[in-house]
C-alpha cells in the first residue's frame, strides 16, 4: 500500500511539474470581422451571395501548452455577423445584424523561437443573443426582430495563420482568419417591421437556408499564467 500510494505521489508530482512548466496563456482578442451571408433558395437551390458588412468582435483567449509548440486554444468572445441582401432585382437592401457570444475551440501550431509565425483551426459554436433586420421600404426605414424565427446555436469551422510577437512577458499577435458557418441558423416564420406605429406583417419561408461566413483580422496581446516568458 505504501509502495503504491509512494507511485501514485511520484506520478502526481511529475504531472503538476509538467503542468507548472508550460506555458499556459491568458489574454483579450479583438478585431474586424468581415461577414456575409450565404442564402440558399429552396424552388430551384439556387445560391446567393450578400454582399459583406463591416462587424467586429472583442473577447478573450485563454491558451492551453499542449506541447511540441501545440496549443489548445478557447476564445470566447462577443462577435457580430451578418450581410446585406436583395432578394430580387429591384427590392429593397435587408440589412442582416446577428450578435453571438462566439466560442471556437482552435488548435493553433506555432513555428520558431522569436517571432512566431502559426496556423490555426477547429470547431466554433456560436450562442444567439440578438437579430434583427433593417431595410428602406417606401422612403421609410423598418426594422424586424429575428430571434424568434432563428437558429439558437451556430456551428461553423474555423482556419486561419497569424503572428506571435513576445516582448518581455507579453506576447502580442495578429492573425486573419475565414470562418465557415455549417448551419442554417434561420428556421423562418412571421416577422413584424416595424417603424414608429407603422407595421408590416411578412413570412420567412422555412426552406429558406441561411448560413454565416466570416473573415476577421484579429490583434490582441496575452500574458504566460506561470509568470514566465513566452
Amino acid at each position: 500500500m505504501k509502495r503504491t500510494a509512494s507511485i501514485l505521489l511520484v506520478f502526481s508530482i511529475i504531472i503538476l511539474s509538467q503542468t507548472l512548466a508550460a506555458q499556459h496563456r491568458i489574454g483579450v482578442i479583438g478585431g474586424l470581422n468581415i461577414a456575409d451571408l450565404r442564402i440558399t433558395e429552396p424552388d430551384d437551390g439556387s445560391v446567393e451571395e450578400s454582399s459583406r458588412d463591416n462587424k467586429f468582435g472583442i473577447g478573450g483567449l485563454f491558451a492551453l501548452d499542449i506541447g511540441q509548440q501545440f496549443y489548445l486554444q478557447i476564445q470566447p468572445t462577443y462577435l457580430v455577423k451578418g450581410g446585406t441582401a436583395v432578394p430580387d432585382p429591384g427590392d429593397p437592401e435587408f440589412r442582416f445584424t446577428a450578435n453571438y457570444l462566439e466560442i471556437p475551440l482552435l488548435i493553433q501550431k506555432t513555428f520558431g523561437t522569436t517571432v512566431k509565425p502559426y496556423v490555426l483551426g477547429g470547431p466554433t459554436l456560436g450562442f444567439l443573443l440578438s437579430n434583427e433586420v433593417d431595410a428602406e421600404l417606401n422612403g421609410t426605414e423598418f426594422t424586424a426582430d429575428l430571434k424568434d424565427v432563428s437558429e439558437t446555436l451556430d456551428f461553423g469551422l474555423t482556419v486561419g495563420a497569424g503572428v506571435l510577437f513576445p516582448i518581455n512577458n507579453f506576447v502580442l499577435f495578429l492573425e486573419s482568419r475565414y470562418t465557415h458557418g455549417i448551419s442554417d441558423v434561420l428556421e423562418g416564420g412571421p416577422i413584424q417591421f416595424k417603424a414608429g406605429d407603422l407595421v408590416l406583417d411578412e413570412e420567412l419561408e422555412p426552406e429558406v437556408e441561411v448560413r454565416t461566413r466570416g473573415i476577421s483580422i484579429m490583434t490582441g496581446i496575452s500574458i504566460p499564467l506561470n509568470g514566465g516568458n513566452r
